[in-house]
Formats: structure tokens, sequence, C-alpha cells
């Protein structure tokens, strides 16, 4: 009987945690997250256009020459902050003088691979990323699970 509850209980968390796999829906969570990024770019009078993806993007400056491609090394500075205004990454600091870092873009979130290369080499702009295309239902050291990401200050420095 000892043995008989403990394996019970295991059994009932994995008939929850089964439960909760299967009420997931993706494309409700993809609806969700629109009308939060609409409601965001309503509230930050953003003029933002929508990648077919449901990415959004705003062009502060569009830059000249060229447009990355996935293979591509871009050279970036950003600010991530949740939809809540929290910051949860950056390369500025406090004084807001950007460390640029050099990333490669096939290793970079999916919105990335398809935000970025709005922008030409110079191009400054801000990224609206549904949680689909950034970690999605994983949690990430301060990122919430199922979390709309923003990159302001975002400034595609340079292309390799």
């Amino acid at each position: 009987m000892r043995i008989f509850i403990p394996v019970l209980f295991v059994l009932s968390l994995c008939i929850i945690s089964c439960d909760e796999e299967e009420a997931f829906d993706p494309e409700q969570q993809a609806a969700t997250d629109r009308e939060l990024i609409l409601d965001y770019i309503r509230e930050n009078n953003l003029n933002a256009q929508e990648d077919s993806s449901g990415v959004f993007y705003v062009i502060d400056s569009p830059g000249s020459i060229s447009r990355p491609e996935i293979t591509s090394t871009v050279t970036i500075n950003y600010r991530g902050v949740l939809l809540n205004g929290e910051e949860f990454d950056s390369t500025y600091d406090e004084d807001g003088v950007g460390t640029p870092i050099a990333l490669l873009l096939a290793s970079t979130i999916q919105g990335w691979q398809i935000g970025i290369p709005k922008f030409k080499k110079g191009g400054k702009g801000m990224l609206l990323i549904p949680s689909g295309y950034a970690y999605g239902r994983t949690a990430r050291g301060n990122i919430p699970s199922n979390s709309v990401l923003v990159f302001e200050g975002l400034e595609l420095i340079d292309i390799d």
C-alpha cells in the first residue's frame, strides 16, 4: 500500500501534464500574441508593419547598401524588453552607449531571422516578435513562457 500511493500520485501528475500539453493551441497563442502586439503598437503610437509571418517591425532608418541573409553575421545593438517594459537583455549600458555584438543570423531566434533582413546595413528600428518566433512555451531566464519580445533601439551596424 505504501508504494501504491506514491505511484498513484506520480501517475496523476503525468495525466495532468498530458492534459495541459493537449490543451495548448499554438494558433490561439499566435492570435493572442497578435492582439497584444497590436495593443502595444496603438498604446505607443508606432508606425509598424506586419510581415506575413506575424512578426512586426518599425523602420526608423532603412539603412543602405545591402540586407543580411540567413548565412550572414550581423553586428547589432538592441534593447530587449517585454511588453510591460521590463528589460531582459541589452547591448546598451545605463548611459545609452552601445557595445555591439556580432551574431550569425542563422543561430538567432526565428523572429530575428525574419525581422533583421527588413533592415539594410546602417538601418535602425524595432522588432515585435510573437512568442512562437521567440522562445515559445519555454521560459528563458527572466523571460516568461509565451512572451512577446520587443527589440527597441535596434541598429544593424554591419553585415559580414
